[in-house]
């Protein structure tokens, strides 16, 4: 299997790109169980806010925000194999930045599992495409 070009979001025709330190938490073992005065509440687990706080600094908010459908292209580089692959914090957090308006517009994604266990990372792009556009495997 080839290993994806980081250049196919660095260099490509993208609306937004950036590449973020740090080794993103998959959302689906995101979570933990606390209990707040009897009760139980679903809150973030440590991982993840450490990779939010992490990446809303480096991630600054656009002027206008990317409006419309979306692709989404990442490269992520995990320290081991252990992580599944899963970009959704990612999503999240484009939200939370600032740099679109809603996950929702994310219609086509593009998502590589890599590994550097010395310098985790993801390298992300964005691409506006039309509503009616048919994507192609």
């Amino acid at each position: 299997m080839s290993r994806p070009d980081p250049a196919i979001i660095e260099e490509g025709e993208w609306d937004w790109s950036q590449e973020v330190t740090g080794e993103p938490a998959s959302k689906s073992n995101s979570r933990r169980l606390i209990r707040v005065k009897g009760k139980t509440r679903v809150i973030k687990s440590e991982k993840a806010l450490r990779y939010k706080e992490d990446f809303l600094s480096q991630v600054k908010a656009l002027d206008d925000p990317i409006e419309g459908d979306v692709e989404l292209g990442v490269i992520v580089w995990y320290a081991t194999r252990r992580p599944d692959l899963d970009v959704s914090l990612i999503m999240d957090l484009l939200q939370d930045a600032g740099v679109i308006k809603n996950d929702r517009q994310i219609k086509i994604i593009r998502a590589y599992h890599q590994l550097d266990k010395e310098n985790p990372r993801a390298v992300i792009g964005l691409r506006k495409i039309s509503e009616d556009s048919t994507p192609r495997l």
